[in-house]
């Protein structure tokens, strides 16, 4: 019997994990949800107070529904990348360009020199 443990947690923007001590909510609600082949679902609820403002609270809760997903699920942003990021800068267009001029050369030489053969 194989189980799945999920993880939620406060993440900014680019999917870091956020330190505790320096965000500006208290979670609370954490706890533990086992899912297995005859119990497929499970819920918890976390809730987000503002430090400093125990009155205000704002609720959040996710349910898991199947036992196939990863451990360690990616927060999912909206928005969509065409390619992945891998800290290359290198502009590749112009180095296409570059390639394909001097294949052009190439091939007028080879022409020019034949022509004159």
């Amino acid at each position: 019997m194989a189980v799945q443990r999920k993880y939620i947690e406060e993440t900014d923007a680019d999917g870091n994990t956020i330190d505790p001590d320096n965000f500006a909510y208290k979670i609370s609600g954490e706890g533990n949800v086992e899912l297995s082949m005859e119990q497929q679902t499970g819920t918890i609820t976390l809730t987000n107070r503002e430090k400093g403002d125990e009155e205000e609270e704002t609720t959040s809760s996710e349910e898991e529904t199947t036992s196939t997903e990863k451990e360690k699920t990616p927060p999912n942003n909206k928005k969509k990348s065409k390619s992945g990021k891998t800290g290359d800068t290198t502009p590749i267009l112009t180095w296409i360009i570059i390639g394909v001029a001097a294949a052009v050369v190439i091939i007028f030489l080879v022409v020019r020199r034949r022509k004159s053969e």
